[in-house]
Formats: structure tokens, sequence, C-alpha cells
């Protein structure tokens, strides 16, 4: 019991995300995005400033969070895009860079989506796994057409039940 619970300790140490292992001042939040918007139209705005590495934004959202790939690159964003009012979808979006507690829910919230789609991919592999065993070790089933011997007889007769729903073997009680 103590072991089962030291590796459950253990387990849950390792899925929560070390603070430590990001890199901060990589994400904006975008906040007043205008209908219509994409993601390609996002990454298009924000290319001039660094690498875009992921966008986390759905089509027609208001807000949305961009994640760049090297430092230093989302501090110009802000700042230039502040400056010059750049337009998504017929709006001047607010654009803030993400510190402190917030990025560092951030970061807590895609370590968790990341685990939850690996949990989810082990599942179906586990699954197909387990229907493919099913299959091969499935027991053939039996027809249950009647049956002839080698003299012609039916096999089938011997096995129903009696019409008066008698069985030879019971024994007899009288009525």
């Amino acid at each position: 019991a103590v072991d089962a619970k030291a590796k459950a300790r253990d387990s849950k140490d390792k899925s929560e995300v070390d603070v430590g292992a990001f890199t901060k001042g990589l994400v904006l939040r975008v906040e007043g995005i205008g209908p219509g918007v994409t993601r390609e139209d996002v990454k298009e705005l924000l290319e001039n400033y660094g690498t875009v590495d992921w966008i986390d934004y759905s089509r027609d959202e208001a807000d949305g969070y961009v994640r760049f790939g090297a430092e230093g690159c989302a501090v110009e964003a802000v700042s230039k895009l502040t400056e010059k009012k750049s337009e998504l979808g017929g709006k001047v979006p607010e654009w803030s860079l993400l510190a402190g507690e917030q990025e560092e829910q951030y970061w807590k919230d895609v370590h968790a989506a990341k685990q939850a789609a690996r949990v989810r991919v082990q599942k179906r592999k586990r699954d197909a796994n387990n229907d493919r065993w099913r299959k091969r070790k499935a027991p053939a089933k039996q027809d249950t057409a009647q049956e002839t011997t080698a003299n012609g007889e039916s096999t089938a007769a011997e096995d129903a039940p009696k019409e008066n729903g008698a069985n030879e073997d019971a024994p007899q009680v009288a009525k």
C-alpha cells in the first residue's frame, strides 16, 4: 500500500508543469479580433516580428494567444502593433504580453492539453490492439443449420425438444 501511494505521488509530480521549464516572454494575448479572421491572417500579421510557433485561436472568436519561437519577439510585436494600431477583421485588437501567473497558467494549460492528447492516443491504440486480439481469439460461430450424417439422417432432430415438451431423460411425473 505504501508503494502504491509513492508511485501515485511520483506520477502526479511528473505530470505537473515545471514553471522554470518554459521560456518566459513568448506568449501574446490578443483581445477584440473582428469577425472572419483566420489563424493564417493572424500569423501573416505577426510573422514580421519573428517566427510564430503556435496560434491558439479559432475562426470568428474575439480572443486568442500567439506563441513566438524566440525571446524578444513578443515584446517587439506588442509595442509595434499597439503603435501601428493594426487591424484584424476590421477591428483594432488589444495586444498584451503574458507574464507572471497568467503566463504560468497558460503553460500549465498547454501541458495539460498535451497530456490529454497523449492519453487519447494511447487509449485509441490500446482499444485497437484489444479489438484485433478479440477478432483473432473469437471462437468460430457454430452453424445452426441442420446437418446430415453419413447415412442421411438429420442431427437437428436429435437435439430438438420433443413436441409435447417432454424430455426422455427426465423422470416422468403423473398428472
